[in-house]
């Protein structure tokens, strides 16, 4: 067996391998560190309830995926509400590439995140790889001296912007940036921080017993790296901490699983919060330097005029010329080793754009779909599904009422047995918000006379967010009256003083 690289973050027979939830640089790292000095084992921040079906991750899954886990929340009257978290996964995500580079070559691989139903109750947001860098402190002062606007482009102008970044540079830089975060953190006593790192650190420390010989790989967010490294130091772990009482696998009131998901529902802009605007940038930087290519925001931009052209807005090869010349001036300006997103966006908008609304302009939506990206993920065969899922996948076959993305209207007449369960079968996947089908038409008399027969109108269709939502409405139960029973009580007890409702 290889043995464990010396870096800046060795540790021992440990390798702490501190990350931004989605990095191209990151990701071609890790890759690489684990391809070429094989580590024992690889522990990565995520679910650890999850670890029993890691190998689901090595299967032919075109991401973007999330692994979604849900519980009771106990602050609610009768635990009816449940809550679930999401761990979003893109192909340039350092913890999917860890993942699946380790099961490549046999190692052991595991989550060592403490489990969603063990901090329900006192997690602040249940998107778990958001970032965390707050508004003042150390990020802010170090944007400022760099003269960038968040923590988003503060990575890019330290990690992500240089294709050819050492692995000892990264983790110097990664090292001070979680150091950084933690000695600036506004509470650095946070019980949820406090409680997950003490899991993770448990988890690390028994890896380490179960590879007397080889050398371990641990990839987690930077600001926990730091705070992990301080725990092992401190011998303050043990097995013990990693005491736990899980629930029965039938309890439907728990679960994790894999689901779809897609740039769009990743893009931060739009209000998913996963972290990191303009995925589809960063993915099309992933696979240019896989490549070894550096051209990729000329292609954007040859893209743009693509699609601006299609729809029969002008663009000559003289504003190419021209975008791509300011874009080229302001990379160079800020020291930028290649043409980066932000040069390209301003470029377009500088040159292009001349209104006095440029957010409005159809040149700046069309770029904003572009750096956003339109990958849609899609699971494997094979990939577990909680039962819930599989039952109105098998309902919704059998009515021929599968989603398409041809909108079909389909009328159901609620004076027959048959238009009667569609119905109701249409009106509970409302209940659960799973976007499969629509009412345009509410149930009314039709005919002349005596004929008193009702009919519904609906709208089938199907939705990016669509196979997502089936397994975040597993949360609510493992059949689907059970669900549709779950998330009507749990909207009943939150009515008090609305007699409509």
């Amino acid at each position: 067996m290889t043995g464990a690289p010396q870096t800046p973050a060795t540790h021992g027979r440990v390798v702490w391998f501190g990350v931004r939830h989605h990095s191209p640089t990151a990701a071609q790292l890790v890759e690489e560190l684990i391809r070429d000095h094989r580590p024992a084992a690889v522990l990565v921040e995520g679910p650890s309830d999850y670890t029993p079906q890691i190998s689901e991750l090595g299967l032919d899954h075109e991401p973007p995926v999330m692994i979604y886990s849900w519980a009771p929340d106990p602050r609610s009257a009768g635990q009816e509400a449940r809550r679930g978290a999401f761990y979003p996964l893109c192909r340039y995500s350092p913890e999917w590439v860890a993942v699946r580079t380790g099961l490549r070559i046999g190692a052991e691989v595991s989550f060592i995140d403490l489990p969603w139903r063990r901090m329900v109750a006192i997690a602040r947001a249940e998107n778990r790889f958001l970032e965390t860098a707050g508004p003042r402190g150390f990020a802010h002062a170090l944007s400022e001296r760099l003269e960038v606007d968040d923590v988003d482009d503060l990575w890019d102008e330290l990690v992500d912007l240089h294709p050819r970044l050492d692995l000892d540079t990264y983790l110097t830089r990664i090292n001070l940036l979680g150091e950084g975060y933690r000695l600036t953190s506004e509470n650095p006593a946070d019980p949820e921080n406090e409680a997950r790192e003490r899991w993770m650190a448990a988890h690390v420390h028994a890896a380490v017993r179960r590879h007397p010989r080889g050398w371990l790989l641990v990839v987690t967010g930077a600001f926990h790296t730091a705070g992990l490294r301080r725990l092992l130091d401190e011998n303050a772990v043990d097995a013990t901490d990693l005491a736990d009482d899980p629930p029965t696998a039938d309890d439907p009131r728990f679960g994790v699983a894999l689901t779809p998901t897609s740039y769009a529902a990743l893009d931060a802009l739009d209000g998913y919060n996963a972290g990191q605007p303009n995925p589809g940038f960063y993915d099309a930087v992933y696979s240019d330097r896989a490549a070894g290519r550096s051209d990729t925001a000329a292609r954007v931009l040859a893209e743009l005029a693509t699609q601006l052209r299609a729809r029969k807005q002008a663009l000559g090869t003289a504003d190419l010329i021209a975008v791509l010349t300011t874009a080229r001036g302001l990379a160079a300006l800020r020291g930028h080793p290649e043409v980066w997103r932000t040069d390209l966006a301003e470029a377009v908008t500088s040159v292009l754009v001349k209104d006095d609304s440029p957010g409005e302009h159809p040149v700046a939506g069309v770029l904003r779909e572009l750096l956003r990206g339109e990958a849609i993920g899609r699971l494997a065969t094979g990939t577990r599904r909680p039962p819930l899922v599989v039952e109105i996948v098998r309902a919704l076959r059998a009515e021929g009422f599968e989603p398409t993305t041809t909108p079909v209207l389909r009328e159901q007449d609620l004076t027959t047995a048959d238009g009667l369960c569609r119905s109701r079968l249409l009106h509970a996947l409302t209940v659960l918000e799973i976007p499969a089908a629509t009412l345009v038409r509410e149930a009314q008399p039709l005919g002349r006379g005596g004929d008193t027969s009702l009919v519904e109108g609906w709208r089938v269709h199907w939705s990016e967010h669509y196979e997502a939502s089936l397994v975040t409405a597993a949360r609510y139960g493992a059949t689907l009256a059970e669900a549709v029973a779950t998330r009507l009580l749990a909207e009943a007890a939150e009515i008090t003083d609305d007699a409509a409702a």
